[in-house]
């Protein structure tokens, strides 16, 4: 990995743009801001419901594991896109597939099958995540290294309020107005934030952009030895997290019986916790060792299945909930920083492709195999909340492993720096 030591601390002071950030510096703020609000809209008032609303279609637990498994869909298949598609895409090409995707949401009033409400969502999903990969690459070229990872957060903190200010009003909505309004009223919220989106004006890309193929992509495993133990990490730390997803929203209704307005409660919690990782790492996340971040992520991630086997009342989620939405802010910016920062110029599309697509892989397999082991299964409910909070502990001290090979590589290219640079002798 590229060391990212003798970067300028950047001003910390307040929002306003950066001068660094060229001539439509300020342009481009506003809109990454608008976007990433509406978003945060978008998933407060669809997919924050979206497996709740299903449980109450009578939507089976392989139908749940479908859902859960819907968001990675379109990741999993990441290194054939980059493969197939040109080096980079602007923000208009990346918008157009969100756009479409939160449009097929307008349908969801129309049927009352749960196998039909799971289908809109996983082709949503699918459109949505198609052109992930290049998101970072556009990232790149909208803000310069020195202060990257600050307005990046900053698009985060508005995700986050979108986030926050969805939930509650979703509740609400739900459970007066039902699906029929909330719906649709989400897939308009996202269409616009597609919109705001598809108006950044970022930078030229790379003068080097490197043409992918499938193969080139896993070969950053072997290319990149820190980088492959942080996609191990993740990867581990993904299945815990995953893994008891099928039982939430059926322990919410059956074991719990909770309402609407308490799953929009819970959301808030979350959506709140999240918002502060945000504020917090916003302004130090340029300075951190990104892999520390991630450390304790993984470890207050562990708190959510922990907390669905001990609660005795649905008020004591809220300490797992919390948790969760403190690791979310923190798993988010320190994969995005530890991307941005490993990958050499042009590259970033393929190394986001490879984590996307293990991402996928585990995203897919995780609900399946956690329905399959609990219920009726060899492990029960209770066995894979356990599996579930033990792999989350696992992925952490993977990160701690790959986050010493990284202060080695580092300090290996220090000293040789050292040795190259001419005697003053000489």
């Amino acid at each position: 990995m590229r060391s990212v030591t003798g970067v300028p601390r950047p001003r910390l002071s307040s929002l306003r743009p950066d001068s660094t950030l060229g001539a439509h510096g300020a342009r481009n703020v506003t809109l990454d801001l608008l976007q990433s609000f509406l978003g945060g809209l978008f998933v407060a008032l669809v997919a924050n419901f979206a497996a709740v609303y299903a449980r109450h279609l009578d939507a089976s637990a392989f139908l749940l594991s479908v859902l859960l498994a819907a968001p990675y869909t379109g990741a999993l298949i990441s290194p054939i896109v980059v493969a197939r598609l040109p080096p980079t895409l602007g923000p208009r090409e990346i918008a157009l597939p969100i756009a479409l995707g939160r449009l097929l949401i307008l349908v969801v009033p129309l049927t009352h099958s749960p196998a039909v409400f799971i289908g809109l969502m996983v082709g949503m999903y699918l459109l949505v995540t198609l052109p992930s990969p290049y998101v970072v690459d556009v990232m790149t070229r909208l803000y310069p290294t020195a202060v990257r990872g600050r307005y990046i957060g900053y698009s985060r903190i508005a995700l986050t309020a979108g986030l926050t200010a969805g939930a509650p009003v979703g509740g609400f909505v739900m459970d007066h107005y039902g699906p029929a309004v909330l719906f649709p009223l989400g897939a308009v919220v996202g269409v616009l934030g597609a919109l705001a989106y598809s108006s950044l004006k970022p930078g030229p890309p790379s003068q080097r952009p490197t043409p992918s193929s499938i193969r080139a992509t896993f070969h950053v495993l072997g290319e990149d030895r820190s980088y492959a133990l942080v996609v191990v990490a993740f990867t581990i730390w993904g299945l815990g997290a995953l893994l008891a997803g099928p039982f939430y929203p059926i322990m919410l209704v059956n074991r719990f019986g909770v309402t609407y307005q308490q799953v929009g409660f819970l959301t808030l919690v979350q959506s709140v916790c999240w918002f502060i990782s945000y504020v917090y790492l916003a302004r130090r996340i340029d300075r951190l060792p990104a892999q520390r971040v991630m450390l304790a992520s993984m470890l207050l991630s562990a708190v959510l299945p922990a907390a669905y086997l001990l609660a005795p009342s649905p008020e004591f989620l809220t300490i797992g909930y919390a948790a969760n939405g403190c690791a979310a802010g923190g798993t988010d910016l320190g994969l995005l920083q530890l991307i941005v920062r490993s990958a050499p110029p042009g590259r970033a599309p393929q190394y986001t492709a490879l984590v996307n697509a293990v991402a996928g892989a585990r995203g897919v397999i995780a609900p399946f195999a956690g329905s399959a082991l609990g219920a009726d299964g060899a492990l029960g409910t209770a066995g894979v909340l356990i599996v579930g909070t033990a792999l989350c502990i696992a992925g952490a001290a993977v990160t701690l492993r790959a986050g010493r090979t990284i202060a080695t590589e580092q300090r290996q290219e220090s000293e040789s720096e050292i040795q190259t640079q001419p005697s003053p002798s000489a």
